[in-house]
């Protein structure tokens, strides 16, 4: 069993999703979601899948004025298997985060940590 949650603190995540004004009442759902693959909603799920589509229909005001610093925090600040294609956030859940077990090279993952 693998642990990497120490290589992403949830102060250093926290203070990632301020500088990209990701709004506050979603800092929760995201430190969770990364560190432990806790379960995440529509607009949220919608992002790091990348359907930005979806993501605009399902956005209040306050996240649809910043859906693009979104997409720079999860892709300059989190793990590379956490966001990006559809299917990744059902993996990531599975996998609970950041404290996985590595799954042999045979199998096919897209989970990863930089």
């Amino acid at each position: 069993m693998s642990d990497h949650r120490k290589d992403y603190p949830i102060d250093k995540l926290t203070e990632d999703l301020e500088k990209y004004q990701i709004p506050g009442y979603m800092h929760g759902s995201i430190i969770n979601y990364v560190r432990n693959g806790w379960p995440v909603g529509d607009f949220l799920r919608a992002i790091i899948e990348g359907d930005f589509y979806k993501a605009a229909a399902h956005a209040d005001e306050e996240n649809f004025a910043v859906i693009g610093n979104y997409a720079r925090f999860f892709f300059n600040c989190t793990p590379a298997g956490c966001f990006g294609q559809k299917g990744v956030v059902k993996e990531w859940n599975e996998h609970k985060g950041l404290h996985y077990t590595v799954l042999p090279k045979a199998e096919k993952s897209t989970l990863s940590t930089r």
